[in-house]
């Protein structure tokens, strides 16, 4: 099934196979027709199945005026840049915080026909009063903005901008999704296969995790190493560029440009390991990731998968290591 055969136009059909974009995917064609339809859809799928063009693609010929909410900055940014590749005679704004709220005004004061916006920022654009009326709010991730405490935001802002017809993406149905849609809402289900993800575990001393790492690492295989905390994000980048590993690290301590940056130069290939806390478990669109690295355990199953779900995507087979750290070593005292 080609994209035209969707509802999709020449026009854009053409643009999405320059961009690479082969054929589309079950939840792309699944979705699409739906949309384009006018009905409401509820996505369940899983990262890096395709579900951010599923719901641009029917934004591009468009007139409605639509606003996409994001659970963090990265995924924002991700979304916008790919709707410019889509539609680029589309203008797309994007709002999050750690950036000047009055930069936001002067952009918000211009047309725009896609507002990308993270919770936080967005409701205060809404109480600023600089938010318009919205045809269409879609939700990305939804299930993330439930799990980082925004539902109340997004209850806020849904009330103030009106929006004609709502859609959720999100890889689980939870209950307070259902029950915020529960009068209003047409759920519909769309599944993909599994990703093919080998997972390993590698049981290691402490002080020998370093030396481990290095025996499992590939100058030629993309890497997101997972630490347990933003200290030990900048340690072990030090430690990587020592052994002249090209690698760069995020965290929640750094300028949103600084975060910016490390994730382009590892998009791009100019490093080819990036060293992150959890802030990039979740919404981070980098498909051709070769392995994950769970250096520090994650603190719950839920986390452990959102950074497993970095690899193996849009149909590639990906493999996530994590180091497990064996019984301490109990030495005795020295004569």
């Amino acid at each position: 099934m080609s994209f035209e055969e969707l509802g999709i136009n020449k026009r854009t059909s053409e643009r999405l196979r320059n961009l690479g974009y082969e054929k589309p995917t079950e939840v792309q064609k699944k979705t699409i027709p739906l949309v384009l339809e006018g009905k409401q859809v509820l996505v369940l799928s899983k990262t890096g199945s395709g579900k951010t063009a599923a719901f641009l693609l029917p934004l591009v010929e468009s007139k409605e005026k639509a606003l996409v909410l994001a659970p963090t900055r990265e995924l924002a940014l991700q979304i916008k840049e790919e709707a410019k590749k889509i539609m680029p005679h589309k203008k797309v704004l994007t709002i999050y915080g750690g950036t000047s709220v009055q930069r936001d005004e002067e952009m918000l004061q211009k047309h725009y026909d896609i507002l990308v916006a993270t919770p936080g920022r967005c409701l205060d654009h809404v109480r600023r009063g600089n938010l318009p009326s919205f045809d269409v709010v879609v939700l990305d991730e939804a299930d993330k903005m439930v799990e980082m405490g925004f539902i109340e935001d997004v209850r806020d802002i849904l009330s103030n901008v009106e929006p004609k017809k709502i859609h959720l993406f999100s890889a689980t149905a939870t209950r307070e999704l259902r029950d915020m849609f529960n009068s209003e809402f047409e759920e519909i289900f769309l599944g993909e296969d599994k990703p093919e993800i080998v997972e390993e575990e590698v049981k290691v001393e402490r002080r020998r995790k370093l030396s481990t790492l290095m025996k499992h690492l590939d100058r030629n295989k993309k890497t997101i190493i997972f630490m347990g905390t933003k200290r030990g994000t900048m340690w072990l980048a030090d430690k990587l560029k020592e052994k002249r590993i090209k690698c760069s690290c995020i965290n929640g301590d750094m300028s949103q440009r600084k975060r910016e940056k490390a994730v382009e130069l590892f998009k791009k290939g100019i490093v080819s390991v990036l060293v992150a806390t959890d802030v990039v478990a979740r919404g981070i669109h980098i498909d051709d990731v070769d392995l994950v690295i769970n250096y520090d355990q994650a603190r719950d199953e839920k986390t452990h998968k959102h950074r497993v779900g970095r690899t193996g995507r849009m149909g590639k087979k990906g493999k996530a290591i994590t180091f497990v750290e064996g019984l301490p070593v109990v030495r005795g005292p020295r004569y």
